[in-house]
């Protein structure tokens, strides 16, 4: 990048977020405020991706036009994504209703308790139907979103996951006695790969997520 751009780039901002803004008309942000985190808090916010963190530093969570902010989860469904949840300390109240969710409340009060999440992926946001947009920390998928289907769960679709999960259970043909003993040490490692099963991969970043919006 040439030195203009990138003295362009720091003042205005990415192009894509740029884009985001005319397509997309994000309301109802909270202030971002790096300080009033803990320490704890700033530290696993150094671990998201750059392209998100912009955006968090331009809406810290935001209300979308869900029909505007539309993608694709499989070959024959289109989403629709209404909201970003913001970065707020976990210590400071849940935002008041109506307003974006904190990812960091939403983490510790309900996704992190129901497990139904791999190790090091987070929810950033909520779409139509009660799915979830989620991005990696995983070493493995770092920096990739992906959708979570909340029809996964419905007893009609519970042939379609285990025809889903059969290469997860071939792996691992002692998988009855792995999930009831939590200290087993592949214990961690099945219920990762069985809830990455419920994900949908949607973008490899999440500025090419929004871009795609």
């Amino acid at each position: 990048m040439s030195l203009l751009a990138s003295i362009t780039e720091k003042f205005a901002g990415p192009a894509w977020l740029k884009t985001a803004s005319k397509r997309l008309s994000p309301r109802d942000s909270h202030p971002w405020k790096f300080k009033d985190l803990t320490p704890a808090e700033q530290q696993l916010y150094a671990r998201f991706p750059v392209d998100y963190q912009q955006f968090l530093a331009r809406w810290n969570g935001c209300l979308l036009d869900p029909q505007a902010a539309r993608f694709s989860a499989d070959a024959s469904e289109k989403v629709a994504l209404e909201e970003v949840y913001g970065y707020l300390s976990y210590e400071r109240p849940k935002p008041e209703e109506g307003k974006p969710h904190s990812l960091l409340h939403e983490h510790y009060d309900r996704h992190q308790r129901d497990e139904f999440l791999p190790s090091d992926v987070y929810v950033i946001g909520h779409c139509s139907g009660g799915g979830l947009l989620c991005l990696s920390l995983n070493p493995e998928q770092s920096g990739k979103v992906f959708y979570w289907n909340s029809e996964w769960q419905k007893p009609e679709n519970k042939k379609r996951f285990d025809e889903k999960c059969q290469p997860i259970w071939d792996r691992y043909p002692q998988r009855d006695m792995i999930l009831k003993d939590p200290e087993h040490p592949q214990h961690r490692a099945l219920l990762d790969s069985l809830s990455f099963a419920m994900l949908t991969p949607v973008a490899k970043s999440f500025s090419e997520f929004v871009g795609g919006l």
